[in-house]
Formats: structure tokens, C-alpha cells, sequence
């Protein structure tokens, strides 16, 4: 059986199916844990926080050898649900951001340490905030009343 995507943008006519988000306009599939939406009601003990990642200078010329590794950590967190979002900002010398929807700070500080890049000194500094949304365009995203 076929659910909607509770992120329903106009754009993005996404369906859910099997863990896995069909665009039927484009062919292309998209991955998410649980079968649940980042955004999802069946969250409602879970919290958001930000990583963020301070790389250092050369960050392209030496990640290569730990990228694997890094990218197969990264999956695990997203497959057990934990992870949501995350990438280099443009261009990846300024840094990353990883999304987590997750219990507690703890839990995100934890994937940090065992990240392959912050082992191997790639990360010169992290921080780990809780994040609050309050918009998004999901159908069960926060309402903001004025």
C-alpha cells in the first residue's frame, strides 16, 4: 500500500513505500528509516539538534581516506533513524551540518567522537545544539501562531 510523504511539498510529489520515497515524476528513490518522516507524530519524544563541524584548512585533500568510513558511520545513524539530514556547506572548507531527531544531546555527541573525520583530526571543533522548529513544510510541521 502507498502512504503520502508527510513532506508533501508542491515540487516534490513523493510517495512512500517500503522505507523508501518514489518521485514518480523523476524515477528517483529516496531513503528514510522506520518509515517515518523526520517530522513524524511517532516522534514525540525525540528532540532536534544540530552538528556542526569546523573542518581544518585542506579538508578536500585529506578526507579521501577516511571518506568511506565516514559516510558508512553516517549510515548507520540514519538507518537506525537517528540521523535526518546532513552534508558540507558549499564550499565544504566552511564546514558541515548533520541533523539528528534523536533523545538527547548525548546521543549526537557520541556519533561526533566516533566519527571517522573527528578521530582523525579532519575536525578541528564541533558543537551540538538542540534545535527548535517551528515552520516547516511538512503536514504535521509545528503551526506558528502570531
Amino acid at each position: 500500500m502507498l502512504k503520502r510523504l508527510l513532506f508533501n511539498h508542491p515540487r516534490n510529489n513523493l510517495l512512500l513505500f517500503n522505507n523508501t520515497y518514489l518521485n514518480p515524476s523523476k524515477k528517483s528513490l529516496f531513503m528514510f528509516s522506520n518509515n517515518i518522516s523526520p517530522l513524524s507524530n511517532n516522534n514525540n519524544d525525540k528532540k532536534f539538534f544540530m552538528l556542526e563541524y569546523e573542518y581544518i584548512e585542506n579538508i578536500l585533500e585529506e578526507r579521501t581516506q577516511f571518506r568511506k568510513s565516514h559516510f558508512e558511520h553516517a549510515k548507520s545513524y540514519r538507518d537506525n533513524g537517528s540521523l535526518v539530514y546532513g552534508g558540507a556547506f558549499n564550499p565544504p572548507s566552511l564546514g558541515a551540518a548533520i541533523v539528528f531527531r534523536c533523545s538527547n544531546k548525548e546521543e549526537v555527541e557520541e556519533f561526533a567522537r566516533n566519527d571517522p573525520y573527528v578521530i582523525n583530526k579532519l575536525v578541528i571543533n564541533f558543537k551540538v545544539k538542540e534545535w527548535s522548529i517551528v515552520i516547516g513544510c511538512g503536514s504535521d510541521s509545528p503551526n506558528i501562531t502570531l
